[in-house]
């Protein structure tokens, strides 16, 4: 395989131009020798895969294959809280609908 921080037809082992890497969304690290560590993160939009594992996939190159996907636990107000805000939407509401209507 060849340097991580490179891209088949780019050149064997050139490190991939700073702007390309600002392209992908990537940090460009100010040691070009770092530059291929931010494409190893498989979470990210943009990554790199070792050859082997493509293969140990029988050439799969499906992103789910590779792609890391990290979930977050969403967090929710209870529902007696969120149908309290309900109402006093509603409340505020009906008080705009009286102003309007007062206004004919």
């Amino acid at each position: 395989m060849s340097s991580l921080n490179s891209v088949s037809g780019h050149g064997a082992g050139e490190p991939l131009p700073r702007q390309l890497l600002g392209t992908l969304g990537l940090q460009v690290s100010a040691n070009p020798e770092n530059a291929g560590v931010f494409l190893q993160d498989k979470t990210q939009k943009a990554f790199v895969v070792d050859a082997a594992d493509i293969k140990a996939n029988k050439y799969d190159l499906s992103i789910n294959r590779y792609k890391e996907v990290v979930y977050e636990e969403e967090v929710y107000e209870a529902p007696k809280v969120i149908l309290k805000k309900l109402k006093d939407l509603e409340k505020e509401i009906l008080q705009d609908l009286d102003e309007l209507e007062a206004m004919l």
